[in-house]
């Protein structure tokens, strides 16, 4: 506070001296000027320092207060004793019980659909062949003749515009290798293609044996199953013509008889 009242002193002899140099002034009028506002600036001083004496006993009290405070919560936690916990009832656990299992019951749940849809991914661009046999026990031979016979299936016989990716034989019911073909196409688009244009070989002299599925999952091949039972079971019930399309059953429209043309024939 001293260095700011003598600063303040300074200040105003300066700006006294400074002021209209050409000026003259009468002493006692300079004398009574920088009195009067020594004067001022001490009072304000004063104030300052009665303001921020009474901040410093504040906060001398308010830390008093805390240190009070904590004290006597570090008593209380040295004395208090821990309060026993409640047994839990039979109807709680039971039922934590079922919480529990239904929850691992939801998990393995949603497990099993995320299987299913990688196992669907990955076999979104196979087909299965069978009734190929197998024509040697060598394996670079039986390669090159599975994939010689998969080519003049679907590029001579169907042609069907396809790629093959890749040709795998499965093993046979006595583990060797005379099991179907599950060959990888180049899209899902092109695994259609093939699968509409194998109808065509229920009629075909050499490979009126083979048949091309799609690879499916255990669940897909289950509902495809389902599905052929239904919709037999209609098509017998019924007596109409019933199919299944895009994993559907739907049921075909009644055949015409062409008695128009036959009309129209004998009048001509």
């Amino acid at each position: 506070m001293d260095d700011l009242e003598n600063a303040a002193g300074r200040a105003v002899k300066a700006a006294l001296a400074a002021s209209t140099p050409n000026a003259t002034f009468d002493r006692s009028y300079k004398s009574n000027v920088e009195q009067m506002l020594q004067a001022a600036i001490a009072s304000v001083l004063n104030d300052v320092k009665r303001v921020l004496s009474k901040k410093d006993a504040q906060h001398e009290r308010e830390i008093a207060d805390l240190k009070n405070q904590l004290h006597l919560l570090e008593q209380r936690d040295q004395t208090a004793q821990p309060s026993p916990q409640p047994q839990p009832s039979w109807s709680r656990i039971i039922n934590g019980a079922q919480t529990t299992r239904f929850t691992e019951i939801q998990n393995e749940q949603l497990n099993a659909q995320a299987d299913e849809i990688r196992e669907r991914e990955k076999r979104a661009c196979n087909v299965i062949i069978f009734g190929i046999p197998s024509t040697s026990t060598d394996q670079p031979e039986r390669t090159t003749a599975d994939k010689s016979a998969v080519q003049s299936i679907c590029h001579e016989t169907l042609k069907a515009k396809v790629s093959i990716s890749k040709i795998r034989r499965l093993p046979g019911p006595e583990r060797n290798f005379t099991g179907p073909l599950i060959v990888t196409l180049g899209s899902t688009t092109e695994r259609a293609t093939l699968l509409r244009a194998a109808k065509q070989l229920k009629d075909h002299e050499t490979y009126g044996k083979v048949y091309i599925h799609a690879d499916e999952t255990i669940a897909q091949q289950q509902r495809s199953k389902a599905l052929r039972a239904e919709c037999k079971r209609l098509c017998a019930a019924e007596g109409e013509r019933y199919v299944i399309r895009s994993n559907t059953i739907v049921k075909l429209r009644p055949r015409r008889a062409n008695t128009e043309n036959n009309s129209t024939e004998g009048a001509q």
